[in-house]
């Protein structure tokens, strides 16, 4: 699924995104936790704590065709799923 999502954004927006290890754990780990909802509730859990929150640090860093960005950092608080990019 990530690799799905990684791809179509290579391809459709010409940005290109890796995922640091620890970021892939702590995914794997939030997606693991609940499994009553197979995998349905997988994809749910990659895109609340990782489309979405992928979605707004793209936009908030007004990024453009060409660009390349890490993402460094998950990190769920009180407000919500954010990703740090580098």
């Amino acid at each position: 699924m990530m690799n799905s999502i990684l791809e179509g954004l290579t391809e459709n927006q010409k940005i290109d995104i890796v995922v640091s290890s620890d970021v892939e754990s702590e995914l794997e780990d939030l997606c693991l936790n609940d499994l009553s909802h197979g995998g349905r509730g997988i994809r749910n859990m990659i895109e609340a704590y990782f489309v979405n929150p992928l979605s707004r640090a793209l936009f908030d860093r007004e990024s453009s065709p060409g660009d390349s960005f890490v993402v460094s950092q998950l990190v769920v608080d009180e407000f919500g799923p954010k990703v740090n990019l580098t």
